[in-house]
């Protein structure tokens, strides 16, 4: 929830150019794409290597 707010309002400061936003633009691209990668990892990446762990233990438990 929080990641979807920053990027409610980091999306605008990446797409519009601005006079003297150069810098801020580049800044909020960089920002943007941290925080989907993030939420990306978080909510796929983690949870299946957990997974992979766990029914790897488990496995070697029931030998």
């Amino acid at each position: 929830m929080t990641a979807l707010m920053a990027l409610n309002w980091l999306l605008p400061v990446g797409i519009f150019a601005g006079f003297d936003s150069e810098t801020q633009k580049l800044l909020a691209i960089a920002v943007i794409g941290g925080l989907i990668t993030v939420t990306i990892s978080t909510l796929l990446v983690f949870p299946l290597v957990f997974i992979r762990a766990y029914e790897k233990k488990h496995s070697k438990l029931d030998e």
